[in-house]
């Protein structure tokens, strides 16, 4: 909380919030929990944090830390490390050579983002809500016109995709469409529309010219037939951005209703810890146990038991290692207690597991190259046979299906059913879905893991933003367009980028690490800011 006792927006000037002081306290709510803290160690000789292990958990245990030593200075303090709550890893983390001291700098990383939210917050929230609910009626209710670092960059995204669309101009395009008709492998007729290698052409004259050569002697001959192997590859270690983005795109959930009940499915001992950045297991990690308790399962019993018989393929390794959890995995077969919503994201998180440690599709794909020797251009043809479905058929979320092409072979001569003169228009850049949304905010460092979704709901809330149509689409509302379009006018866009917010996560992780200090980060970000 800044320290002030004037509460009405007048009465401190928005630029003065970079200077009161900030104070912490505890909230009424709360006390009964802290005198029970400092009552039960004022009796005690350890004190064992166990809360989250990420910076926010260290952040909350250095509050707990705050209000034990008040009772009792003397504890020894020791910091319990664990991923899942199944008695296996509870009681692991409870081995001496297990505990840690905590760590100081994950906390004061944390301080300082929190810190700095908050100044910069209350100041720009002040100058909006001071500035415009004066000059428009229908502002002037009790609700602020808030700003936040990060939400104003995903509105940001919002608005600047919406833009494009809106002042996107639709070209005409030709192209030559020609059609044949083979026999497949079975005999029977196939229809194949063949692809022109120039793709599209913007000009209609030139293109009526080459068609028209094409219609002279419409043969074709086939020049060449290649057949390679195909994959679509497993995916990688489950990630929260990533759990986030496909419970949204496949089973239609917001993402920050599957932070809700991904919580659930972790407070129930049925998942890992669902906030982590890291796609790769770590050594030693016990996969076969895992995938042995899913075998009797109807859905998927029988495909997991084939990956203990042989099929199983140690995990892909990704980039990201956060150092504090591994990738969300299921630690425990859900019983009956969990269904609607909450049972489709556990299914999600099982179906992953089980596809990472899995094969990769296997395929062949064959296309035929031809070319009309009247006119010189080129044409192809591609299909896919899929040899081994392997993760496909636990996974459904990713779609790879076999295209058929008949034979064909080099020299081999056609006449083809159609050569036609093709239009069409170029399309608008779509409106972000929430699955683009998050993944813009994560390739660009817009909060963590743990905080995206709840920034995409903050701007739904404050009214920024709407989502429309069967795919949630964002489109921005006239007060969000209005916001980022001021601050553009004035020469401020980068209040709306998210260069700014980038720059202050890297330095959060300057700070976890030791190589900052809450004091100089906060002095930059102040100094940014003001």
């Amino acid at each position: 909380l800044i320290a002030t006792d004037d509460k009405a927006w007048h009465c401190i000037v928005p630029i003065k919030c970079f200077d009161v002081p900030v104070v912490k306290f505890i909230p009424d709510d709360n006390e009964p929990m802290a005198r029970s803290l400092r009552t039960e160690a004022r009796r005690a000789q350890w004190l064992i944090l166990w809360l989250d292990c990420d910076r926010e958990g260290e952040n909350i245990a250095y509050e707990v830390i705050d209000v034990c030593t008040q009772s009792n200075p003397r504890l020894r303090i020791l910091r319990a490390h664990f991923s899942s709550l199944v008695p296996r890893e509870i009681h692991n983390a409870l081995k001496m050579d297990k505990l840690t001291p905590p760590d100081e700098n994950l906390s004061h990383a944390v301080d300082t983002r929190i810190e700095l939210d908050l100044r910069i917050g209350y100041a720009f929230t002040r100058f909006q809500s001071m500035r415009f609910k004066r000059r428009f009626v229908e502002l002037q209710k009790d609700d602020p016109i808030s700003y936040g670092p990060c939400q104003f960059p995903t509105l940001g995204f919002v608005v600047d995709r919406y833009w494009k669309r809106k002042a996107f101009r639709p070209e005409n395009y030709w192209d030559i469409e020609v059609k044949i008709e083979k026999a497949g492998a079975d005999g029977a007729m196939r229809t194949v529309e063949l692809s022109w290698k120039r793709g599209r052409l913007f000009d209609k004259y030139a293109c009526a010219v080459l068609c028209e050569m094409c219609t002279i002697d419409p043969t074709i001959v086939v020049t060449k037939v290649e057949a390679k192997p195909a994959h679509k590859y497993r995916p990688f270690p489950l990630t929260t951005v990533e759990l986030q983005k496909r419970a949204s795109k496949s089973l239609r959930i917001s993402a920050s209703d599957t932070m809700k009940y991904a919580e659930a499915l972790y407070n129930k001992g049925l998942i890992s810890y669902p906030r982590t950045e890291t796609d790769q297991f770590p050594a030693g990690f016990d996969f076969h146990t895992l995938i042995q308790q899913q075998t009797n399962d109807q859905r998927w019993g029988n495909y997991a038991q084939n990956l203990l018989n042989g099929g199983f393929q140690h995990p892909k390794a990704g980039k990201n290692n956060d150092q504090s959890h591994p990738p969300i995995h299921p630690t425990k077969v859900a019983g009956h207690d969990v269904d609607g919503p909450e049972a489709r994201v556990y299914e999600l998180v099982v179906r992953h597991y089980l596809a990472v440690c899995s094969q990769d599709a296997h395929g062949e794909e064959t296309t035929a190259h031809f070319v009309c020797p009247a006119s010189g251009e080129e044409f192809s043809a591609t299909g896919l046979i899929i040899t081994a479905l392997n993760f496909l058929e636990i996974y459904p979320y990713i779609k790879w299906s076999d295209k058929d092409l008949p034979p064909f072979k080099e020299g081999e001569k056609i006449t083809p059913l159609s050569v036609d003169l093709s239009q069409g228009t170029t399309s608008p850049p779509p409106l972000l879905t929430e699955a683009d949304l998050i993944k813009l905010m994560d390739q660009n460092g817009i909060g963590t893991d743990a905080t995206i979704a709840e920034h995409i709901k903050t701007i739904i809330k404050r009214d920024y933003v709407r989502q429309k149509g069967a795919l949630g689409e964002f489109e921005p509302t006239q007060l969000g367009e209005a916001l980022v379009a001021g601050y553009n006018f004035i020469g401020y866009r980068k209040l709306n980028q998210p260069e700014l917010r980038s720059k202050l996560e890297q330095e959060m992780k300057l700070i976890g690490s030791g190589q900052r200090t809450k004091a100089q980060v906060l002095a930059a970000g102040i100094k940014e800011f003001r």
